[in-house]
């Protein structure tokens, strides 16, 4: 029940942050979105239809880890972003 509960906590930080735009690494956040969005669609699926012998703690590491990167992008895009509109 924990790791459930858990399991909505990142799925719901990953909805709001999955609209978050890129200003200098494109493709970088385009990757880790896309990634991010499939480990989203297995942790849902996990969440409402597991089975006894599923790792849905693994997935759920994986998938908490693939957003704190993705999260870290984020940042990173962002002071890039802003170092660029202040070197104008």
């Amino acid at each position: 029940m924990i790791q459930q509960s858990r399991a909505q906590i990142l799925l719901t930080e990953w909805r709001r942050l999955r609209s978050s735009g890129a200003c200098a690494f494109v493709l970088d956040i385009q990757e880790h979105k896309d990634r991010l969005e499939h480990l989203a669609s297995v942790l849902n699926l996990e969440l409402y239809c597991s089975a006894e012998d599923s790792n849905f703690d693994e997935k759920c590491d994986q998938f908490e880890l693939e957003l704190n990167r993705f999260k870290q992008q984020i940042y990173q895009d962002l002071l890039a972003g802003l170092q660029k509109s202040n070197a104008k």
